[in-house]
C-alpha cells in the first residue's frame, strides 16, 4: 500500500526510518508499519498447534496441515515484498 504520489514542492525533507512508525518524515508525516510478518507468524503458531493436536491419517489433520501450508506461504510471499 503506497501512498498517492504528490506534486513536487521543491523543498527537502528528512526520513526517519524506525519500529514503531516505518517512516516520520520531518514535515511530522506518519507512515504505520505494516504487521504483516508479526500476525503470519502468530498464525502459524497456532495452527500448528492445531496440527499437532489431531489424529495422524485423519481427513481433519489433513485440513489442518493445508491450513498450516497456505499460511506458511503466505508469510514466505510478504516477505519477499
Amino acid at each position: 500500500m503506497e501512498p498517492p504520489p504528490k506534486k513536487p514542492s521543491g523543498k527537502r525533507v528528512g526520513v526517519d526510518l524506525g519500529v514503531k512508525h516505518f517512516a516520520v518524515t520531518s514535515d511530522n508525516e506518519f507512515f504505520p508499519a505494516m504487521r504483516f510478518l508479526e500476525k503470519g507468524l502468530r498464525k502459524i503458531k497456532r495452527l500448528q498447534r492445531m496440527v499437532s493436536r489431531r489424529k495422524k491419517g485423519s481427513n481433519r489433520r489433513r485440513k489442518a496441515v493445508r491450513l498450516l501450508a497456505n499460511a506458511y506461504e503466505r508469510v514466505a510471499i510478504n516477505e519477499k515484498t
